[in-house]
């Protein structure tokens, strides 16, 4: 049987259900790479990387500097000021 596709309202609340673990996870566990958060919520990267850039787009999370020999941004939330 097809599932039939998802509208508008039951996407966003499934953003915004994803939003929350995200700045949950960050801040009970400090900055985070992409590949991190993904697997700490049982998510595949390319969705992880979609709700951060969302949170990010809105200043609620910030890219951290990254080293050189660093393969992934890390992630962590933006203070409130």
């Amino acid at each position: 049987m097809l599932e039939r596709p998802k509208g508008a309202l039951e996407r966003y609340r499934e953003e915004m259900k994803y939003h929350t673990a995200i700045a949950e996870l960050l801040r009970r566990e400090g900055p985070k790479n992409i590949p991190e958060i993904a697997e700490a919520l049982g998510i595949h990267p390319a969705e992880a990387m979609l709700y951060v850039m969302g949170m990010w787009r809105y200043g609620k999370v910030e890219a951290l500097p990254k080293g050189r020999r660093e393969r992934y941004f890390q992630y962590g939330l933006r203070e409130e000021g």
